[in-house]
């Protein structure tokens, strides 16, 4: 349930954003909150009702509230999102606000259900294109978001992944493979092809956490949710872990046809082995939350055969 002094923070922002869509607006409800599941970093996610009574009428929205983590530039994110123009497809930002606790949002309650991952639709990688090319060439406006470069990659593999291994190895059952997955995680984390890669790649505005859990399948658009790891990087990171390559058409297409330049297979390729090297390793943790040890044997070895393709990739003489 929101709080009474959540409330008093939402309301004023709320009734400037109905005012601005509706024009004269006589009073205005927040009905009971219930909780949501809004991504594994957020410290409160609720749903709930307004009324909104106008002269005429009254108008009934299902909105959401969230506050991201301290770190998090959700709000931030979204609102360079309104910028992109994709109404529904990205969520569209209602109120946003700092209190005491720190940062919050609140944008619409999108109905639906999570695609199959052999079934994201053709829609979710134009959304992500139109999203990259905007700010692909407008990487000033990314000054506020924190950046994926070498020193976060390192950070992620040295002081989280590595001691979430650590911990598990002193109660598993499997001492030996934990031990060659922190012994994987410490090359991943030294490896300069990873160095030299994401010094080459442009940065844009990224989504950074892309799964079906973040895609919603609605009546009538496919929306793009959980925007709390948003960062300035490459935006290749957005796609190995929702589609092939051979189904990612879809991307290229609409990205050829919004940038000038014409597209680049060195850095396609260059670009798509490293996320794949960056997927793994980012949720390489989640397997192990999960007790499933095979599973993140399997997540180093697409690693490793990633990191092989870029150092491959990066030798070739047309690189040179």
């Amino acid at each position: 349930m929101l709080s009474a002094s959540e409330v008093a923070v939402i309301l004023p922002e709320l009734e400037v954003w109905l005012r601005q869509h509706y024009g004269s607006v006589a009073s205005v409800h927040i009905g009971e909150a219930i909780p949501l599941s809004g991504g594994a970093l957020a410290t409160s996610v609720q749903r709930f009702p307004v009324i909104a009574q106008l002269p005429h009428r009254a108008v009934h929205l299902d909105l959401v509230w969230k506050r991201p983590p301290s770190w998090s530039a959700e709000a931030r994110a979204l609102q360079l999102l309104q910028a992109v123009n994709l109404p529904n497809r990205v969520p569209n930002i209602i109120a946003h606000g700092q209190d005491s606790v720190g940062s919050w949002v609140v944008y619409p309650y999108y109905e639906g259900t999570n695609p199959t991952s052999d079934a994201v639709p053709d829609e979710v990688l134009d959304t992500l294109a139109r999203i990259h090319s905007h700010y692909a060439v407008r990487q000033e406006a990314l000054t506020d978001l924190p950046v994926l470069d070498m020193d976060w990659w390192r950070r992620l593999m040295l002081d989280f992944m590595i001691p979430a291994f650590a911990r598990a190895r002193s109660s598993a059952s499997r001492p030996a493979d934990l031990t060659l997955l922190m012994q994987t995680l410490q090359r991943w984390a030294q490896d300069t092809r990873i160095d030299e890669v994401l010094a080459i790649l442009p940065r844009t505005l990224i989504h950074r956490d892309m799964h079906t859990g973040n895609i919603i399948v609605g009546a009538h658009n496919s929306t793009i949710i959980d925007w709390g790891n948003a960062f300035a990087g490459p935006a290749y990171v957005d796609l190995p872990n929702i589609v092939t390559r051979p189904r990612a058409s879809t991307y290229f297409r609409t990205r050829a046809a919004l940038m000038a330049a014409p597209p680049d297979p060195w850095l396609d390729d260059i670009g798509w082995a490293w996320a794949t090297v960056q997927v793994q390793g980012q949720h390489i943790g989640w397997a192990l939350s999960q007790g499933d040890i095979d599973w993140c044997l399997r997540m180093a070895a697409q690693g490793d055969q990633a990191l092989e393709a870029l150092g491959q990739a990066l030798a070739r003489p047309s690189h040179k």
